[in-house]
């Protein structure tokens, strides 16, 4: 980790001690919250468009804790798998959920990002690459569920280094059998972006569409992942910051991943 986000840490593990308070107490008078963690290596990190690992593999810790009450926490980082030991990006966030009329759900939340600045993950800030970076989004959701799937719209409004709007629609099915042993879970998500300053026009503005086939298989209370992903590029502007920054300037950019999944609802 840079020196420069060392100040990091402290912040991580004030938000775990605060969760972990609050997990006990719902805990007490409820059925306990829900967890959600999985770690996994990516063959790249492709993140709206941008390729953020500028075409290395990453290492992605992520954890969510949702408490009955529908209040929720989460803290991701990534790290690209070259030689230097320091973390890319760190983000965290505070979500709250609810049901409204069975199979609807509306979501409001905040996200940090902390990005260190490094050689694989530059700052987005412009006066020095390697200077520590922050920025955040509050975020509005609104979910159809059905049994076996569901269809979120997500708008972000961005501030920081990061301003602008950003809007994400996700599609993803569910298909499980051997008596849930295994299952796989297709999806399609697709990212219009003003942040970071594209120019006006919708085709500059579309920043990825991204298919995902993730296969699951469970051991346990785990589940073992692995996964195939193609992100499309349609904006010019996203793949000359893609290809200028050291990454693909390509219009299609596959990867994958494996990682190992805990859940407990």
């Amino acid at each position: 980790m840079r020196d420069g986000a060392a100040w990091l840490l402290p912040l991580v593990a004030g938000l775990a001690g605060q969760l972990t308070a609050a997990a006990a107490q719902e805990s007490d008078s409820s059925s306990g919250p829900a967890i959600y963690a999985e770690a996994r290596v990516v063959s790249r990190y492709a993140w709206r468009g941008y390729d953020l690992s500028r075409a290395k593999p990453a290492f992605q810790p992520y954890v969510e804790v949702t408490l009955p009450s529908g209040l929720g926490f989460n803290a991701f980082t990534t790290s690209a798998l070259d030689r230097k030991t320091e973390f890319d990006e760190a983000q965290l966030g505070l979500t709250f959920r609810r049901e409204v009329r069975g199979a609807w759900e509306v979501g409001f939340g905040y996200l940090l990002y902390v990005m260190p600045g490094t050689q694989t993950e530059p700052s987005p800030e412009g006066r020095d690459s390697l200077s520590p970076a922050m920025s955040g989004e509050f975020v509005a959701s609104v979910t159809r569920n059905w049994d076996a799937g569901y269809v979120a719209l997500t708008y972000s409004r961005g501030h920081g280094s990061g301003a602008g709007n950003s809007v994400n629609l996700w599609a993803q099915r569910t298909f499980a059998w051997a008596g849930e042993r295994w299952s796989v879970e297709p999806y399609v998500q697709a990212d219009y972006l003003d942040e970071y300053g594209p120019p006006s026009g919708f085709g500059d503005r579309m920043s990825g569409v991204e298919i995902g086939v993730p296969v699951y298989r469970r051991l346990g209370g785990l589940r073992l992942q692995l996964a195939g992903y193609v992100t499309v590029v349609p904006s010019g502007y996203v793949r000359d910051a893609n290809g200028s920054a050291g990454g693909s300037a390509r219009r299609v950019l596959p990867w994958a991943a494996a990682g190992v999944v805990y859940e407990r609802e």
